[in-house]
């Protein structure tokens, strides 16, 4: 396996295990913290319900089907261009280290929230 293939799967395992004990540290009543207000109100539970929509969206399986493809690529395949949803077309490679940072920018977003009681997008 490739550094490139060994680095995205690290990250991947790594964002995805840290998204599941970060969620699993809030207690029940902090679903309802406000965590965004711009483009329609986001609590917490929002926020987690999008994570789990997300990842049922990459290749319609989730995370782990995604660390078994990038298993079975060659080098050449990170170059290969899609259309990402928001980002139009991209290489493969800058696609795949969206799906770990995705969380990782709304991970921050929430422990902003709640440091300050204010929707992290606050002005």
């Amino acid at each position: 396996m490739s550094d490139w293939q060994t680095h995205i799967i690290k990250r991947l395992r790594a964002t995805g295990a840290a998204t599941i004990e970060f969620f699993r540290s809030f207690a029940a009543d902090s679903f309802q913290q406000q965590i965004y207000s711009s483009g329609g109100e986001w609590l917490l539970r929002d926020v987690l319900a999008h994570f789990v929509s997300i990842e049922h969206t990459f290749l319609n399986y989730g995370r782990e089907e995604t660390i078994v493809l990038v298993e079975s690529m060659k080098d050449n395949d990170l170059d290969r261009e899609g259309r990402h949803p928001y980002f139009g077309f991209l290489a493969l490679e800058k696609m795949l280290k969206l799906i770990y940072r995705h969380n990782m920018i709304h991970e921050r977003d929430i422990r902003r929230a709640f440091h300050t009681g204010a929707p992290a997008d606050a002005a």
